[in-house]
């Protein structure tokens, strides 16, 4: 429903809120832009991404994405691999689709890399 999707949308815009005031998230926030330049990793959840995203987006990704040929099943406890088939086959048997192909941007040079190495310094107090 439309009010469950305002509410995660309010939710998700606290929670963005919130964590820009924190210095080491900005700065973890930029290190992804900055790398992934160009790819979806470098895509971060914006305020107008958030209020872009409407109820039908919702629908369509998840009609589009959620099924069986993408889905990894895990089983743990005390079960035989046998039991554990059967339970899959009985609960998942009929599910089927298949995930609509991602139309992923093209990949182009980030920032480039000064340096290959990673440098980092303790400071007393922190």
């Amino acid at each position: 429903p439309e009010e469950e999707i305002e509410r995660e949308r309010q939710t998700s815009l606290s929670a963005l809120e919130a964590n820009l005031a924190e210095p080491s998230f900005v700065a973890g926030r930029t290190f992804y832009e900055l790398l992934y330049a160009g790819h979806p990793y470098g895509a971060l959840t914006t305020f107008d991404s958030l209020e872009a995203i409407s109820r039908d987006d919702v629908v369509e990704f998840y009609e589009s994405q959620k099924n069986p040929d993408g889905a990894v099943l895990i089983i743990a406890g005390a079960i035989t691999a046998d039991e554990g088939i059967a339970l899959a086959e009985e609960y998942f048997g009929e599910w089927e689709g298949q995930s609509a192909p991602i139309d992923y941007p093209e990949i182009t040079q980030g920032v480039p890399l000064v340096s290959n190495r990673i440098m980092g310094w303790r400071v007393e107090g922190l």
